[in-house]
């Protein structure tokens, strides 16, 4: 049971600041475009474009983990003998 804990532990710490930078650019993206639209220049300014950019980079870097996460678990699968 404990070496299960730290083998979902260690997939769950894989690749983490990945997934903080995809999230923190989702979030200023989001941001970014929300004030554009509500307070700023409007839709079709370079703002909201920008913040249109950095949610589909964040978007792009979450696929990007996920793809690598899963090739890791699939070389180094849990094995309880081990």
């Amino acid at each position: 049971m404990i070496r299960r804990a730290t083998y979902v532990g260690e997939i769950a710490r894989w690749a983490l600041r990945v997934r903080r930078a995809a999230l923190t650019a989702e979030l200023i993206g989001l941001l970014a475009f929300a004030w554009a639209i509500l307070r700023g220049p409007g839709v079709h300014s370079r703002l909201a474009h920008s913040g249109e950019s950095a949610i589909v980079l964040g978007w792009a870097l979450l696929i990007y983990v996920m793809i690598r996460r899963t090739r890791y678990v699939r070389t180094h699968p849990f094995d309880p003998n081990d």
